[in-house]
């Protein structure tokens, strides 16, 4: 019994020796989830990263369509953890790491041998290329050879010895016609150079001879000129009436009769400012200004005692004149007066005072004359200002004979000065031609006789007839010769060449059917096998010792790709990226692609043990670092590895969209300050539904969201997430407007008192459309959303782009006033206007044009939706274009309640329903929603979290691999256990017995 027992207690000491062996060895530390952080972070719409300054404490309100993403938080997890395990850990990732690398630099190692040994067979094929051509000919040649009967074989050689014969007489004929032709070439060419250089010396002479021909002409035009330019003088003096008057004495008269009119013409404006607002006409004249003198002659002719009893003064001091109390030429002399100061002074009324007033206007009118009176330089103003500008006229036209005369003189002198510089520089051209011409003497050229019209162009218009012209036909001549002689001696050299080849491969066949000392078909086998061993030749190739062997189809066909590879490619292009074909011809391809492959496994796997070492030997230096700051956050994958979510909803369930576990970047962390690890950590991400509404009352979303661990988790990170819940409080809705009288492009929530004025007539601009605007009556307004883009529909511009495509879009989002207003849209007078229906259908609006606006006006209450066209659209039903539309419904992730029954929802505004966001740099795995139900709630839906960059299985640095080493240690000790139970048992039995 004392035996049993002993055994059974060493057994069971021995179990647990080995269990906390095994155990011990997965002794590690992980940055576990200690808590999820309550403040949520809104992701930044400028950037793709999590900004922990968006929140500032915990968002509030959240806009539709948005995302919260919570972090996940370690509590300090490096704190709780002693500084022997953290170095532990450390150095044996660390140890891990060394020899990681060490394998890897194996690997590296293994591929660059690979990879020169690849290059190498690959510059041996290229350097080998003519020598393995022939060399697999000669197999492929001698393989015939041996498998051709005695007697054939020998009808064979005849044959091509009889061939041999005539061929060598048809090479030494087109050696012969090569050579001829050779020769003939080379004498044309020689023809053609001296041409040339005769042809060069001409053209050399033709820009002396033209310009010495341009010169002469010049000078011949020169001289006309001066000729010419004399009589233009002499005419000019002759037109003068005073050809001595210089044209400064001309200026200084013509100036002092330009102030003189000046004079006139401000006496003049003088006089006729007075004359208001009548005008000083003939009409005028001779209807009240001489009646008016014939009146007031006639009037001072009358005796005294008429003047003094019953005088023009009395008429005209009285307000209603009766004429009968009047004498005749008292009336005539006051109406005259009367009118003459309407008429040229405007006044409706005249006293005593006016016949003073009437004397003066007539004496100013008598002074100022007519404007079409005759020139006299005594008469009236208007009549010295015609006198003074006819004179000034003449002035003018002799002043402009003698700047002429002046401009003719000037130009005399020119053309005097041009001819002494053109006679030098003729001299000078002169001696150049004689230069060039004395330099050809084989052409014999007399400088005096050569002209432009005998030596011909340079250019391609020359004559035929010409110096130029007879030496390019000469020349042309020349080459067309030497192109035929060129074509003669291609066709020689390329018979030669072709006869050649004939020749050799008649010779080649000859020799390997007659040449004694010629190795078998299976010796140069073997041969090709050892002189090449970097090809990868066939088994049966490689096999092969007889001729039978090398006779097969297998083997000829390898032979003929083979050659045909050598023969047909450009193996220029050397190493890994060459032809496939071609690579696979190599016998060291294989070890490269192995080579590739392992290094390409253990890279990535290298890099993720790299990683998780960095974050150890972080760990622990934070640790035994006084006061160092700790990193608050989650981030190694071990953390949240088999993580799933749950979430249970009291109110708002139906505005979430979706829940997952994501890895993401971060920034302006204000909270920690210490080293950070990674740039990346984990959050819980809360993704809220999009929605259109033009309600304004915010929506409150309550409820709490829960982690859990599937079993595939790590055993060793272990922690009540029975109490790792996330409560959730949040109000859901828009924002206010920055502006309070402007309409943004995303809808806006616009509250009476705070976002707008309560007037009775208040006026809302666009911030997509300032040149529109809204005016309505906001008395008792209530709350509302707003907001309007001008985004392109592509479905109804789609539908009508064969009518016009200068279709313009006013997108509002419905939202609706308790009164109407005036929806001022601007677009051109002669546009079309419609309104966009429900369903994406088009309705012609007869509105009213605001021309000075430039707006129609439409009076409504909600900003709906309208399109503006340059032509009248013929329209379409859009539910006619597509009557096969299907009907999709999405379920969403927290959706328990059957879905409710479908319909065709109605086209949304562009814009602002087009769904939530999506700005991850890691995409996380795919979410799993499905439940089995309960029989008293609905499930509640569990989202796994798998990110992309985590490794499906444990690679390096796993520590479910000792723990399961641990495990089985420890199942084969109890199995051990057992077995020492019986046979204990056993024993005692038979003991008994």
């Amino acid at each position: 019994m004392k035996k049993t027992m002993l055994s059974i207690l060493l057994a069971a000491q021995l179990v647990v020796s080995l269990a906390a062996t095994g155990f011990a060895a997965t002794d590690q530390v992980t940055y576990h989830i200690g808590s999820i952080s309550p403040v949520g972070c809104l992701l930044d719409d400028d950037t793709n990263r999590v900004d922990f300054q968006d929140s500032a404490g915990g968002p509030t309100r959240v806009r539709y369509g948005e995302t919260v993403y919570f972090p996940l938080l370690n509590n300090q997890a490096a704190a709780g953890t002693s500084e022997e395990q953290l170095l532990t850990r450390s150095s044996r990732l660390a140890d891990e790491l060394e020899q990681e690398n060490a394998y890897l630099d194996s690997l590296r190692s293994d591929l660059e041998t690979a990879r020169r040994n690849l290059e190498n067979a690959l510059n041996a094929a290229v350097l080998s290329k003519d020598i393995l051509a022939a060399d697999l000919e000669g197999l492929i040649a001698a393989i015939d050879a041996e498998t051709v009967g005695a007697e054939q074989r020998e009808a064979e050689i005849a044959s091509l010895r009889q061939d041999l014969t005539e061929q060598q007489a048809y090479l030494d004929s087109a050696i012969e016609l090569d050579s001829a032709a050779d020769a003939a070439l080379e004498e044309i060419r020689a023809g053609i150079r001296l041409a040339e250089q005769e042809l060069e010396a001409l053209r050399s002479l033709v820009p002396p001879v033209r310009e010495r021909g341009s010169l002469e002409e010049r000078r011949e035009e020169l001289l006309t000129a001066i000729q010419d330019s004399g009589d233009l003088l002499t005419d000019a003096e002759a037109a003068m009436s005073d050809p001595l008057e210089t044209t400064a004495a001309l200026i200084e008269t013509r100036g002092g009769l330009t102030g003189r009119i000046d004079g006139l013409k401000e006496q003049i404006s003088g006089i006729l400012d007075g004359l208001l607002p009548g005008s000083l006409t003939a009409e005028n004249d001779s209807g009240v200004y001489q009646p008016y003198l014939d009146a007031r002659q006639e009037y001072r002719g009358r005796p005294d005692a008429v003047r003094l009893d019953s005088g023009a003064e009395d008429y005209l001091d009285d307000p209603s004149p009766d004429p009968d109390g009047y004498p005749e030429v008292v009336v005539r002399y006051g109406e005259a007066v009367r009118e003459l100061l309407a008429v040229y002074q405007g006044a409706s009324g005249a006293g005593s005072d006016g016949i003073a007033a009437a004397r003066n206007l007539a004496g100013d009118l008598g002074e100022l004359g007519l404007s079409d009176d005759p020139p006299d330089q005594d008469g009236s103003l208007y009549a010295r200002l015609s006198f003074l500008r006819e004179e000034l006229s003449r002035i003018d036209d002799e002043l402009s004979l003698s700047r002429e005369r002046d401009a003719i003189q000037s130009g005399l002198r020119s053309l005097e000065n041009e001819l002494a510089e053109l006679d030098e520089t003729l001299a000078a051209c002169s001696e150049e031609i004689e230069r060039l011409a004395g330099g050809v003497p084989t052409l014999s050229l007399d400088p005096e006789l050569l002209t432009p019209e005998a030596l011909g162009g340079a250019d391609d218009g020359w004559e035929a007839d010409s110096m130029i012209g007879r030496q390019q036909d000469r020349l042309f001549s020349l080459l067309e010769e030497k192109s035929d002689r060129e074509k003669e001696k291609a066709n020689a050299a390329e018979k030669r060449k072709d006869e050649q080849v004939a020749h050799d491969e008649i010779s080649r066949k000859l020799s390997a059917l007659t040449d004694p000392d010629a190795p078998s078909a299976a010796v140069r086998a073997t041969r090709l096998r050892q002189n090449y061993p970097f090809l990868l030749l066939s088994q049966t190739l490689r096999e092969a010792e007889d001729i039978q062997t090398l006779s097969s189809d297998a083997v000829l066909d390898e032979l003929d790709g083979l050659l045909g590879l050598f023969l047909s490619r450009d193996l220029e292009n050397r190493g890994p990226d060459s032809d496939e074909a071609l690579l696979e011809k190599m016998r060291v391809y294989e070890s490269y692609r192995a080579a590739e492959s392992a290094y390409s496994r253990q890279l990535p796997r290298s890099s993720e043990l790299a990683r998780s070492a960095s974050a150890a030997a972080l760990a622990h230096s934070q640790a035994s670092s006084s006061g160092s700051g700790r990193y608050p956050y989650v981030y190694e994958n071990k953390a949240v590895d088999g993580v799933k979510l749950k979430s249970k909803w009291e109110e708002g369930k139906r505005y979430v969209d979706e829940i997952s576990l994501v890895k993401k970047r971060y920034q302006n962390d204000s909270g920690y300050t210490g080293e950070a690890p990674s740039q990346y950590i984990y959050f819980i991400a809360l993704k809220l539904k999009d929605r259109d509404t033009t309600s304004a009352s915010p929506v409150d979303l309550f409820g709490t969201i829960s982690m859990k661990k599937s079993s595939r988790s790590d055993s060793l990170n272990k922690f009540d997430y029975e109490d790792m819940e996330l409560e959730i409080s949040l109000e859901i809705g828009f924002t206010h407007p920055d502006d309070a009288n402007l309409i943004p492009i995303d809808p806006a929530a616009f509250y009476p008192d705070e976002d707008f004025d309560e007037d009775a007539e208040e006026t809302f601009d666009f911030e997509a459309d300032d040149d529109s605007f809204y005016v309505a009556n906001t008395k008792n307004q209530k709350k509302l959303v707003l907001g309007m883009n001008t985004d392109y529909d592509d479905e109804i511009g789609a539908l009508y782009e064969d009518q016009t495509d200068g279709l313009l879009f006013w997108n509002g989002n419905g939202g609706f006033f308790n009164r109407s207003g005036y929806l001022y849209l601007a677009a051109e007078e002669d546009s079309f206007l419609y309104r966009i229906g429900s369903g994406g259908g088009l309705v012609p609006v007869d509105a009213e044009y605001d021309e000075y606006e430039g707006c129609f006006v439409i009076r409504t209450r909600a900003l709906g939706r309208y399109a503006v066209s340059d032509v009248e659209l013929e329209l379409i039903d859009p539910a006619g274009e597509d009557p096969e539309e299907q009907i999709v419904v999405v379920i969403t992730p927290d959706d328990g309640e059957p879905p409710a029954a479908p319909s065709v929802p109605a086209k949304p505004s562009p814009g602002w329903s087009q769904g939530s966001r999506s700005d991850e740099e890691e995409a996380p795995a795919s979410s799993s929603q499905a439940s089995a139900p309960e029989s008293s709630q609905p499930p509640e839906p569990e989202v796994s979290s798998a990110p992309e960059e985590l490794p499906a299985a444990a690679g390096t640095g796993d520590i479910s691999v000792p723990l399961l080493i641990g495990v089985s240690i420890a199942g084969a000790m109890l199995l051990t256990l057992i077995v020492f139970l019986i046979i204990g048992a056993k024993s005692g039995r038979f003991r008994r017995q």
